[in-house]
């Protein structure tokens, strides 16, 4: 399983959503937010991942309205997940 969280702001009602992945791994749930104790306006999205291939995955998430993703996202986070199951190295 893989988490990700990244920062959002409740002010602007954008969220993070899913832009594409490859086969290989699936969301578990919906992804859940978690304000900052400091601060009512902020905190984390969190996002859990299933990973089901050893090959190597890319990840792409968007910073928007919800709904339908923007052609033009606010924010993009991209990484490239490489897995390891039982102690591969």
């Amino acid at each position: 399983m893989i988490r990700v969280s990244l920062p959002y702001l409740k002010s602007t009602d954008s969220v993070w959503q899913l832009a594409s992945g490859g086969a290989g791994f699936s969301e578990i749930g919906s992804s859940t937010f978690h304000s900052s104790t400091s601060s009512k306006t902020n905190g984390m999205q969190v996002f859990h991942f299933d990973v089901t291939s050893k090959a190597v995955l890319p990840l792409v998430l968007d910073y928007g309205p919800p709904g339908p993703l923007p052609n033009n996202p606010v924010k993009r986070f991209q990484v490239t997940i490489r897995p390891q199951f039982n102690g591969e190295q």
